[in-house]
Formats: C-alpha cells, sequence, structure tokens
C-alpha cells in the first residue's frame, strides 16, 4: 500500500517535472519555475533538481530523528 503523500510526489514528478520539464524543489523551501517559453525541455535535469532537494530533506529529517522541528 502506498501512503498518500508518497503517490502526490510521484504525481508531481511524473506530470509536472518529466512531462512538463519544471524545475520543482521541495526542501529547504518549495518552489517550481517553469521551464522558459522557446527553451529545450531537458527532464534530466529537471528531476536532478527536484530528486537532489527530496535527498536532502531525507537527510536533514534523519538527522533530526526524535527532535521537535
Amino acid at each position: 500500500m502506498v501512503c498518500a503523500g508518497s503517490r502526490l510526489v510521484c504525481m508531481v514528478y511524473e506530470k509536472y517535472v518529466m512531462g512538463l520539464g519544471w524545475h520543482i524543489q521541495l526542501f529547504p523551501q518549495c518552489k517550481a519555475k517553469l521551464p522558459e517559453s522557446g527553451a529545450h525541455h531537458d527532464p534530466a535535469e529537471a528531476s536532478v533538481i527536484m530528486l537532489s532537494s527530496l535527498s536532502l530533506w531525507l537527510q536533514v529529517k534523519n538527522n533530526t530523528k526524535g527532535m521537535l522541528l
């Protein structure tokens, strides 16, 4: 069973990052940047931005386990 939060991240990733080429950052500050009109859509670059911010969030969450944020 997939939890709702992880499914939502997958849906955003598939539609906006891979499909539309948005640059989405989830941590430390949520941001979304549309690709410039006429610019080449590079799904690899957009994927790296989102997945690295997700990885950073998980690292911080793991390091602060048990602490109140």
